[in-house]
């Protein structure tokens, strides 16, 4: 009887853990003094991670960035930025050098201080995410249709098998140019960006990754008197290599952005009107497989008494994805006396709760934090800032979705509007998406060998009997509980397929002898 190995993997486990990271924002020598900070943002991005019995380790970046209002300068307002790294390993029982993971990191909340003159502390707790591939397998008996009497119960089942992980780092650089109806621009205070519209396509031999980088870049104007902002978008495109991937494969990107610098630079016409945007970018792409696998559910023999042993196996089975948007509004108040004159930039930032399954839906819980960035009737420093958080539950259609299903979901912000209410309230509405996947993974056995006893005999069993068919009752069942074959009890009762069983009262059921 030969055998053959089935095998499946699947995203399972999640564990999560925080860290404190900590540096400091030097103040060059080409810049002014601060005086007092406006606005501060940090942007985390993992960079490398791997996998060694019981743990896992990764490295990371941190980009913090400060406006500042300067202390005796000409130039009310500045800015400043800095990188820093920060690597950390995670314990966790049972994983092996083998299993494949997917490390993910967010904000939970960061505080900015001012040392002195030149120097601001920062301090930022993130929740490092992880979610583990992790694989099912066992031994199967394969049905053989010669061997005389043994009878085979076989199932196929169409299940999402992981099949591979990439992870590249890719950069790009593009150049804008600031509108005629913009101001030129002077110095760049800071860049508010976000990765949007990631699309993934599976090719023989590869993949294609597709996306916008959407970047707010906040500026003084050139002659300092007030600060602007203008946006650009810049679309990417990724191919990678892998020769295990085929064109009817599945593919999921996660693509964050780990460093971007953008420049202001003279025309033709001696104006600050070219934008240089550099980006570099790390994707981590998760390749899978619609696969059929078929095992032997059952199996008896007509001659002799038997005992099917069976091994388990669990198969992830897709249920759907969906993708939808939202649009989340709050409002935030001034209190600084002065009054609220222009917005000049707004930043949304998600940070995931968490997201589970329910019935028919998936439901996402977190809070969008919104930084707005505006002119205010304030003569000392052009630029304020304020901020708004947004707590949401949002769900999204998956037919067939049911509690306990595991979810994975990209909820990101893919824009940011505004509206002055008056001279001291501001309206946010973000734009958010919701990208989600469900997975059922469903335990099965299978029959792993059959153990026989060819020297007894059958139980006595009469060699014709009329059955009256219950209602819960499958042709397999019967036969096999009175030693016959599926196929003589349908050609006897000139059944046509198994599932004309429902319309019979009674059927004739003979053993082979």
């Amino acid at each position: 009887m030969d055998k053959k190995l089935l095998k499946t993997e699947f995203a399972k486990d999640s564990k999560s853990m925080q860290i404190t990271v900590e540096g400091e924002i030097i103040i060059s020598d080409a810049q002014p003094d601060i005086k007092e900070i406006i606005c501060e943002n940090v942007k985390p991005a993992i960079t490398f991670y791997s996998v060694s019995d019981g743990r896992i380790s990764y490295k990371g970046a941190l980009r913090a960035s400060a406006i500042y209002v300067s202390k005796d300068s000409e130039e009310p307002v500045s800015a400043a930025s800095t990188v820093i790294n920060f690597e950390d390993i995670m314990n966790i029982d049972g994983i092996m050098k083998e299993n494949c993971v997917r490390v993910s990191v967010c904000t939970d909340r960061y505080e900015f201080r001012k040392i002195n003159e030149r120097k601001v502390s920062v301090k930022a707790v993130l929740t490092i995410g992880v979610k583990i591939f992790v694989t099912s397998e066992c031994s199967c008996i394969t049905a053989d249709e010669n061997e005389d009497g043994m009878q085979y119960q076989v199932q196929s089942d169409i299940v999402r098998n992981h099949v591979s992980q990439d992870k590249t780092d890719f950069d790009i650089h593009e150049t804008f140019s600031i509108p005629a109806v913009k101001p030129e621009a002077g110095e760049v205070l800071t860049e508010f960006y976000s990765v949007a519209d990631v699309d993934t396509k599976a090719m023989r031999g590869g993949y294609r990754i597709t996306g916008v980088l959407k970047v707010d870049m906040v500026y003084l104007t050139k002659d300092s008197a007030s600060a602007d902002s203008v946006h650009f978008e810049a679309p990417f495109e990724q191919t990678v290599d892998n020769d295990f991937v085929t064109e009817d494969m599945h593919a999921v990107s996660n693509v964050s952005v780990t460093g971007l610098k953008a420049g202001a630079f003279e025309d033709s016409g001696g104006e600050n009107r070219i934008v240089d945007i550099d980006a570099v970018f790390n994707e981590v792409t998760d390749v899978f497989d619609d696969e059929k696998i078929t095992f032997v559910k059952d199996a008896y023999s007509v001659k002799y008494p038997c005992t099917a042993e069976t091994q388990e196996i669990i198969m992830p089975e897709f249920i759907g994805r969906n993708k939808a948007r939202f649009n989340l509004k709050s409002s935030a108040t001034q209190n600084n006396g002065a009054d609220i004159l222009q917005v000049i930039g707004a930043e949304g930032n998600i940070s995931l709760e968490d997201v589970y399954a329910q019935n028919g839906s998936a439901a996402a819980e977190g809070v969008a934090e919104v930084t707005v960035l505006y002119i205010a009737s304030d003569d000392s420093r052009p630029v304020y800032s304020l901020k708004a958080y947004i707590p949401f539950h949002q769900e999204i259609d998956v037919p067939g979705s049911q509690d306990g299903d595991l979810v994975t979901a990209d909820v990101y912000v893919d824009s940011v509007s505004f509206n002055i209410m008056n001279s001291s309230e501001i309206e946010a509405a973000v734009n958010i998406v919701i990208d989600a996947e469900v997975m059922r993974l469903v335990e099965k056995r299978a029959v792993s060998g059959v153990e026989k006893n060819e020297t007894a005999s059958q139980k006595p069993m009469p060699a014709a009997v009329i059955y009256t068919v219950q209602k819960e009752d499958s042709l397999w069942d019967i036969a096999k509980k009175y030693g016959a074959v599926k196929e003589d009890i349908m050609a006897l009762n000139s059944m046509e397929t198994e599932d004309s069983l429902n319309d019979k009262n009674k059927i004739l059921i003979m053993r082979r002898v």
